[in-house]
Order: structure tokens, then sequence, then C-alpha cells
């Protein structure tokens, strides 16, 4: 089974790049040229700055906020296969956990701020010991994709 979101991830970018423009447009007219009367319904400039702001950066943060990570997962070969890399305003560099399916350990999830962030962290048998892997967060992924995934993984699963 392959998985990518990237589709998730495209419209998560594209509401950010098309929020970006009424924003700067609102900030242009009111202050730069002086085309905006104030109060318009009755806010004064310095409110509308202050609410429109305050969408903007709630659209640019959330997928920081919630951690969200473009993923890759595949499991077609000998390996497990997880790439990914976190999105937002803030990204993290390109990532990759390949285990073969043969040292493969299972996987346990957590539950993060306020149970919104769901994170997976992938072990491996090597010489007896069981190693951990850093979490990878699923926030991005559906609820159906996550449940493909756990299925998925389920099938190499030796702790169990």
């Amino acid at each position: 089974m392959t998985l990518d979101n990237s589709r998730k991830i495209v419209s998560i970018r594209l509401a950010l790049f098309i929020a970006t423009f009424p924003f700067l447009a609102f900030l242009a007219l009111t202050y730069v040229a002086r085309l905006i009367n104030f109060p318009v319904l009755g806010l004064s400039e310095t409110a509308w700055v202050v609410i429109l702001s305050a969408v903007y950066f709630s659209i640019a943060y959330f997928p920081s906020f919630l951690k969200y990570n473009y993923i890759y997962f595949s499991d077609d070969g000998d390996s497990v296969i997880f790439r990914f890399y976190s999105t937002g305003i803030f990204k993290g560099a390109r990532q990759a956990i390949e285990i073969p399916k043969r040292v493969f350990a299972g996987y346990t999830t957590e539950k993060k701020r306020l149970r919104l962030i769901q994170y997976i962290i992938l072990l491996e048998e090597r010489r007896g010991v069981i190693a951990r892997y850093p979490p990878v967060s699923l926030s991005a992924l559906s609820r159906k994709e996550k449940e493909r995934v756990f299925r998925s993984l389920a099938k190499y699963n030796r702790k169990a």
C-alpha cells in the first residue's frame, strides 16, 4: 500500500497563498492609498487590522501548531517506508524512516496537545533490542488514511 497526503498539503498552502492577497490588499488600501474611510461597520481602523491580522496568522500558523506533515508511506517492497517533512510557515527538513520488514517490531501511538496531534512511533528490533524512531505526526492525515496505515503496519507487527 502506498499513501501520500500531498493534496491536503497543497490545499493548505493554497489557502495561505489566497489569504495573503486580501490581507495585503486591505493593508495597502488602508495605509498606503488611504481609500478606506473608517469606521467601517462600526469598527475603527485599528480594530480591523487586529481582526484581519488574527485571522491571517491563524491560517498561517494552524499547520505548524497542529504539526502537520507531508507524509509518504509505502510498504510495497521489502521495507516499510515513511518519508515526511513538516509544513506551515517554518518548514522542516525532509526526513525518512526505512525499516526492513524482517526487523520491524511494531509501532506505538500517542496523542498530545489536547489529543489534537497524533504521533506514530515506529519500532525496530536489532540484536534483540527494540529501537524507537522519533515520533512522526499524523495530524494531517484523515481518519481513514490513519486506519489504512495502522492496518498495513499491523500485518508486520512482530510485537503483538
